[in-house]
């Protein structure tokens, strides 16, 4: 993937912590961001939690190095939103996502209560289909 491709991809909060990631780890969050598109959910879901919790714990150092886990953990919800409207919910929607499953699970792996379940708003949730 090159940075075009991410920058079509993905969100301008997200183009932002990538543009702030040190020039070493730019190639590789490229060549990750590649294969999430085919990644299959429970394995993004996997990824997500991972990305969430190793955004957290550099959100506690000031150094530019943190930047390429944001930009990774944002890639994530980037993505994550691109399913769930490929699953049919609208733009507008705000149930919840892969992203925010995985952000469930970060939490209750840290042993704290997990976020709030958000329905889908869009009609398109369990028993709308």
């Amino acid at each position: 993937m090159t940075e075009g491709e991410l920058e079509a991809f993905v969100s301008s909060v997200s183009m932002g912590a990538y543009r702030r990631t040190p020039e070493w780890d730019q190639p590789k969050i490229l060549e990750w961001a590649a294969k999430l598109q085919d990644m299959p959910d429970d394995e993004f879901l996997n990824e997500c939690s991972q990305k969430i919790l190793d955004s957290a714990i550099m959100n506690r150092f000031s150094m530019d190095s943190a930047w390429g886990a944001h930009a990774r953990a944002d890639i994530c919800a980037d993505e994550a939103r691109r399913r769930h409207e490929a699953a049919g919910h609208t733009s507008s929607c705000r149930g919840d996502t892969i992203y925010t499953e995985g952000l469930r699970r970060a939490y209750r792996s840290q042993g704290h209560a997990a976020p709030k379940v958000h329905p889908c708003t869009c009609g398109k949730g369990e028993g709308n289909d």
